[in-house]
Parts: C-alpha cells; structure tokens; sequence
C-alpha cells in the first residue's frame, strides 16, 4: 500500500456477505492516480483488533 490506494480493511465472518462487499468495493470509480486494496481479516475478536492487525 502506498499514499495513492484506499485500504478497506473488512471483518469477515460470513463468506458470502464479504463478497458482494468486495464486489461493491470493486465497482467504485477511482482516480487513475490511485489504487484500491482489500484486507480481509478472519477470525476477529472485534473490530478494533482487525484494524490494529492491518496496522
């Protein structure tokens, strides 16, 4: 990941919701300039702990 990409850091739990919300993720309009990257994490206790691993 550089200063031009998005991170969307997602919580997964139910394999078929994480995918239509990558799917959406995907779907967005981005500068050219810029980059868009999923991290799912799996297997979370809470959220505050998955954005703490993706740091």
């Amino acid at each position: 990941m550089d200063a031009h990409s998005f991170l969307f850091v997602i919580c997964v739990n139910d394999e078929s919701l994480y995918s239509r919300c990558k799917n959406h993720i995907l779907k967005l309009t981005v500068p050219l300039s810029h980059s868009v990257d999923i991290m799912p994490i799996y297997d979370s206790e809470s959220m505050a702990s998955s954005y703490n691993k993706a740091l």
